[in-house]
């Protein structure tokens, strides 16, 4: 068994709280801490309006023929 697979499954805020209390208390004695909620990811603006494309544009999408 790899402990620190184990040890960093156990911080995971969602694995944290199944913990059983006991063993919550013993890992904090041991000086282990759940890791910190991750970051609600912030939604796109739908006003701003996106950048323009820099990649080339191909014959075809300048509607030039062969």
């Amino acid at each position: 068994m790899d402990v620190g697979e184990w040890l960093a499954r156990r911080r995971k805020p969602e694995v944290w709280a199944a913990v059983a209390d006991g063993q919550r208390e013993r890992l904090e004695a041991a000086g282990v801490t759940p890791l910190p909620p991750a970051p609600v990811p912030v939604p796109a603006d739908p006003d701003v309006p996106a950048e323009p494309s820099t990649a080339p544009v191909s014959p075809f999408e300048r509607d030039i023929g062969p």
